[in-house]
């Protein structure tokens, strides 16, 4: 059965808020963070997902929408107490609703550093436990900003069987590919430090064997450039919010189709 939900966000704790409804929670507030949806939220910056509520019916959900837009402000925020006194974001609660995340982070100072079982990459790009390199099919680098994401792509890969490394910065991306190999490299179009668009194209003059392996990931695909670059790439993309489903059968079919060109050549 379809399901709706209402939902409100905040700038912060006791902050900026906005209440929305929708027919995909996830996908909409992945929206809302990456300042995808015009209007009021990116421009106050309320990006935190602090309450939401699912019902059966669409009627329903639209009218309880209407009734907590009419609120006064201190009910909305009564409400969200009620259920969350921290005032926590609760988008990864319902990402590990659709795919399950796995704890993989550390601290490292004020860096937030994925350890996999390999090695660990700091933001700066240095090194530990650099004997440690990664090669062969059942690796896996993960370049992407987001957390969340990130932890899914460990928990649903991870029980496939892949070996995950993840780095949230593309200058460092770019020095971990510089010395390692991997079976695939998903690339987000905008990585800080360096985009997917100019690490591809890096890749493609530097070692374009390892260029064959991208795919890229991006929440815009309804955006023309967007379009229009990966038309010219020939790359397989993955369009965010995605299932887990759609993250293994995407691994498998561009497994496949380099290992069919491989054959080939």
């Amino acid at each position: 059965m379809k399901e709706y939900a209402v939902y409100i966000l905040a700038s912060k704790r006791n902050g900026t808020l906005y209440v929305g409804f929708t027919s995909d929670l996830v996908k909409r507030v992945y929206e809302h963070k990456n300042d995808l949806v015009e209007g009021f939220t990116k421009k106050y910056g309320v990006h935190l997902l602090v309450y939401y509520e699912t019902s059966g019916s669409y009627e329903g959900a639209l009218q309880r929408e209407k009734q907590i837009k009419e609120w006064k402000r201190k009910w909305k925020i009564e409400l969200i107490e009620k259920g969350n006194p921290a005032g926590r974001d609760l988008y990864e609660e319902i990402l590990s609703a659709e795919g399950g995340l796995d704890s993989g982070f550390r601290r490292n100072g004020s860096s937030l550093i994925f350890q996999s079982r390999k090695s660990y990459v700091n933001e700066e790009g240095a090194r530990m436990d650099s004997t440690a390199v990664s090669t062969g099919k059942k690796s896996i680098l993960v370049v992407e900003d987001e957390p969340a994401i990130n932890r899914v792509f460990q928990r649903v890969l991870s029980n496939k069987g892949f070996e995950i490394e993840t780095v949230m910065n593309g200058i460092v991306a770019q020095t971990i590919l510089e010395q390692n190999d991997y079976g695939l490299i998903f690339l987000d179009m905008r990585t800080p430090g360096m985009s997917g668009k100019e690490l591809y194209g890096w890749l493609k003059d530097k070692f374009p064997q390892k260029a064959k392996r991208v795919i890229f990931s991006t929440g815009d695909v309804m955006n023309s450039e967007t379009q229009g670059f990966l038309v010219s790439t020939g790359r397989p993309c993955l369009a965010k919010p995605f299932t887990p489903d759609e993250l293994r059968t995407l691994v498998k079919e561009t497994l496949r189709r380099i290992g069919d060109e491989r054959k080939e050549g």
